[in-house]
């Protein structure tokens, strides 16, 4: 599973001219699929896992507790409102890869714009250090909470370098803004990295600047400029879960090491990624704390 978790992110990737083309008609035309087979081999072996996941669960007589057994509930609804096996299997899918490598590129990038930015990273040292202390080394729920800056440092880091480029919205009703109609039905591919960087909403937009996000800050930022997870009803249903995992982490790294640039530090995004912000390496140095 991890192997084709792994393998599905480079599917995402433009590679040669070919696998630009397909990639730019699967996200730019829709109904493609339908007669294109863009599928890729490691979706489909993702596929084959999870639908066997299910039909072991579906003989078994108990509770794990997880997002399967959820999934599983949801197919138990009324007629009109439970979830199909197809869904079901699709969402574990998504559950897999959506988490997967947007979590993993976010702490990478927050490590590199820590040990660009000296004086960002000497404040969140301060705070962690602090936080640690008063919570006797314990890392968890509790401890995370207190870490308003830590917070700030990752949501400037997915404001800087979102991991998911585009968030899509299909158009309800026949909706007119500034004399442009837009149909009912139409598909709206929203451009996050481009709103994240607009200087209209952010000002300074090229510079990581965390205090954008503290408290006394938040009344300045404009409804829907900051986008990551989506906003509104189909915001990403995974963001609590994503922040507090980037939190713990970074937590437990900051806890035992100091993170120092490296003479190979560099941020080169991959040409041609349309879905994912992904970079190939990103070195930085760690040194055990004392």
């Amino acid at each position: 599973m991890l192997k084709n978790s792994m393998e599905s992110v480079v599917d995402f990737m433009a590679h040669n001219l070919k696998s630009s083309l397909l990639l730019n008609l699967m996200f730019g035309m829709l109904g493609i699929e339908n007669y294109l087979d863009l599928t890729p081999a490691t979706r489909e072996n993702l596929w084959n896992i999870t639908r066997r996941i299910q039909e072991k669960r579906a003989k078994e007589n108990r509770v794990h507790g997880d997002f399967i057994d959820t999934l599983a509930e949801l197919t138990k609804r009324e007629e009109g409102a439970a979830v199909t096996a197809d869904q079901w299997t699709s969402q574990g899918i998504i559950f897999l890869l959506a988490g997967f490598e947007t979590s993993a590129t976010t702490l990478g990038s927050l490590a590199y714009y820590l040990v660009s930015n000296t004086d960002v990273y000497q404040t969140l040292m301060d705070e962690v250090d602090k936080k640690l202390e008063e919570f006797k080394g314990e890392v968890n729920h509790e401890t995370i909470t207190e870490m308003h800056y830590l917070d700030a440092c990752l949501k400037e880091t997915l404001r800087m370098l979102p991991p998911v480029t585009r968030n899509d919205r299909m158009c309800y009703k026949d909706w007119t803004f500034n004399n442009i109609t837009i149909k009912k039905g139409t598909r709206i591919g929203i451009p996050t990295y481009i709103v994240h960087h607009n200087p209209d909403f952010w000002p300074e937009p090229e510079l990581f600047k965390p205090e954008r996000f503290l408290k006394e800050n938040a009344g300045n930022i404009v409804p829907c400029s900051y986008l990551p997870f989506g906003s509104g009803p189909r915001a990403c249903i995974g963001e609590r879960f994503a922040m507090i995992e980037m939190k713990i982490t970074m937590v437990r790294l900051l806890q035992k090491f100091h993170i120092e640039k490296h003479e190979k530090t560099k941020q080169k995004l991959l040409n041609g990624s349309l879905f994912l912000s992904i970079y190939k390496d990103s070195f930085v140095k760690l040194v055990e704390r004392k």
